[in-house]
């Protein structure tokens, strides 16, 4: 049984883990198509660079806003 103290405790590291990082700085996550590790810049920012080039390629017509960095 856990006791109900340390429970908060537990749920404030869990969020510090996932705090917005400051302006201009990057975190290593994967790629949502490839799966290959690059530097976002942060929720927003989840394809890589080839991988947003090819859906440009792929469909033209996009607005690149729906793409934006």
């Amino acid at each position: 049984m856990t006791d109900k103290a340390s429970r908060p405790r537990r749920r404030v590291q869990h969020l510090e883990g996932m705090r917005k990082p400051k302006s201009g700085e990057t975190t290593r996550r994967p790629c949502l198509r490839c799966g290959e590790p690059f530097p976002s810049e942060g929720a927003h920012n989840r394809l890589c660079e080839p991988c947003r080039q090819s859906i440009r390629r792929a469909d033209p017509g996009m607005p690149d806003a729906r793409l934006a960095r």
